[in-house]
This record gives structure tokens, C-alpha cells and sequence, in this order.
């Protein structure tokens, strides 16, 4: 018990000391897009298109994303977090203009031992993990809509004046978040009802990712679990994939998260419910 104590206080130590060692580049990560940033976006994006061509096995996605002609325009940069920052693109599929978010890992993670994406150990655990929530998802028929598809990840390296560049890339859908005060005018009863039933069944795949996997999904910060309206419909969705390992030795990382994905949950359930 002792020697678990110990761990567990060297291991938060360890935490605190690579949070205050990245604390300026995270700064930077969440806060201020540059000219340069923009124009590596703009070059991960193209490596993404002509990856994703070249795989056989996602050729149908390819055509679900990019068309005929994989051709892309209107791009804007639009968030910005503590593990990527993203961009907004359209295609025209079908002759229907489609909208995307492509997500750009930074270099590092807020503390040490979260995962860095510009590492390739990082890119395969995160496409390892997508396709383990993908398969429980599976389990739950409520939760058909819970990830945003298609969703692609791809790991890239660009080349800039003889240095290389390697990151995480992931792919998916542009997804309109409801607001709280349209949510209490637009909902049926019904709608409310079938939120119900998604919430409860996500609050069974958390348990299920934590018993068969020690994973949990990452709900720290807004837009992860959101209310989306698709198609006329409204569904619960996880819009950031991210999964948390419970067997990292981070307990003040895993404290913070504990939290947070209940005040997450309390704050989404209270939102349907005040429909009622």
C-alpha cells in the first residue's frame, strides 16, 4: 500500500514537472495560429488527400470525401487545442457541397506520458483506440450516430527545407452543435426521449471501455459530447475521438478527467431533462 502511495506521488510529480516544462509551447498550441501553421495545414491536408487515395481499402472514403475530382476549397483554421488544432474545408460529392474538419496533432501533450502525436507510437495507439470504440459502439443500437463518419486517421510527414515533420492526422464530418437555448425550442418529446436513451446507453460504454479496456473517453473541455442536429435529427455524438489510458501513470491527469466527465454527463443530462 505504501509502495502504491509512492507511485502514485512520484508519477504526479512527474506530471507536474513536464506541465510546467511544455506550459509555454501548450500556451502557443492553444492561442496563436501563425502564417507558417496555416501554410503546413494547407500541406498536411494535400499529404491526407493523396494518402488517402492510395489506400485501396479507403478508396470508398476517399470518394465520400473528396468527390470526383479531389478538389477542396474554402479553407479556414478553426480551433485550437492543448493536442491539435484544426481546419475547415469544403468538397463537392455528388454535386452536394460538403463541409470537413481536419485535425492537426501538435508536437506534445499538455503532461508527459498523455501520448505526443508527432509520435508514430501515438498515431497507431489512436487508430488502434478508434477501432475498439467503434466495435463497442457496435454493442449499443442507440449509439449508431455517436461517432462523426466517416473518420479517417492518417499518420504524415511533411518535408520543409530539409527537415521532416511527422503528426497525427484525423478527419471527419463538419457537425452543426445545438445550442442550449435552440434545444428547448426544437425538440419533440420524442427527440427528448431518444437523448434519453443515447445518454444511457453512452454512460454503458464508458463502463465497458473501463472494464475491458481501461479506457475512458477524453470529456474535459467543451465540444467532445454534444447534442447535434444531422439531417433533421438530433443525436448525441463524441466529436473529439480521444480516449484516455487509465494504466498511464498520470493521477492527477486521470483525477481531472474523472471529474470532468461527470460534470460533462450531469451538464448533458440536465440539458435534455430541462426540456421535460
Amino acid at each position: 500500500m505504501e509502495k502504491d502511495f509512492g507511485r502514485i506521488v512520484l508519477s504526479g510529480f512527474r506530471e507536474l514537472i513536464s506541465l510546467a516544462g511544455r506550459l509555454g509551447e501548450k500556451i502557443k498550441d492553444k492561442y496563436f495560429w501563425t502564417y507558417t501553421e496555416m501554410e503546413q495545414a494547407v500541406g498536411y491536408l494535400l499529404f491526407f488527400r493523396d494518402a488517402l487515395k492510395k489506400q485501396e481499402k479507403s478508396n470508398t472514403s476517399y470518394q465520400q470525401i473528396f468527390g470526383e475530382s479531389g478538389d477542396f476549397f474554402e479553407i479556414k483554421h478553426f480551433k485550437r487545442g492543448f493536442n491539435a488544432k484544426s481546419i475547415t474545408f469544403k468538397t463537392i460529392v455528388r454535386q452536394e457541397v460538403k463541409r470537413w474538419v481536419l485535425k492537426i496533432g501538435h508536437r506534445i501533450s499538455p503532461v508527459i506520458d498523455f501520448g505526443d502525436p508527432s509520435n508514430p507510437d501515438y498515431y497507431k495507439k489512436y487508430k488502434q483506440d478508434l477501432e475498439v470504440l467503434r466495435k463497442k459502439i457496435m454493442q449499443h443500437k442507440e449509439l449508431v450516430h455517436l461517432l462523426p463518419e466517416p473518420q479517417e486517421v492518417i499518420w504524415a510527414v511533411l518535408t520543409e527545407e530539409g527537415n521532416k515533420f511527422g503528426t497525427t492526422l484525423l478527419l471527419q464530418p463538419f457537425l452543426h452543435v445545438m445550442k442550449p437555448n435552440k434545444i428547448q425550442k426544437k425538440l419533440t418529446d420524442e427527440q427528448r426521449i431518444q437523448l434519453i436513451a443515447e445518454l444511457q446507453a453512452f454512460k454503458k460504454l464508458c463502463e465497458g471501455l473501463v472494464k475491458d479496456h481501461k479506457l475512458h473517453p477524453d470529456l474535459l473541455g467543451e465540444g467532445n459530447l454534444e447534442i447535434v442536429e444531422k439531417n433533421g435529427e438530433y443525436h448525441l455524438m463524441l466529436l473529439d475521438m480521444g480516449l484516455v489510458n487509465l494504466l498511464a501513470p498520470l493521477p492527477i491527469t486521470h483525477a481531472v478527467m474523472h471529474f470532468a466527465s461527470l460534470q460533462t454527463i450531469y451538464n448533458v443530462e440536465k440539458l435534455i431533462k430541462k426540456i421535460l
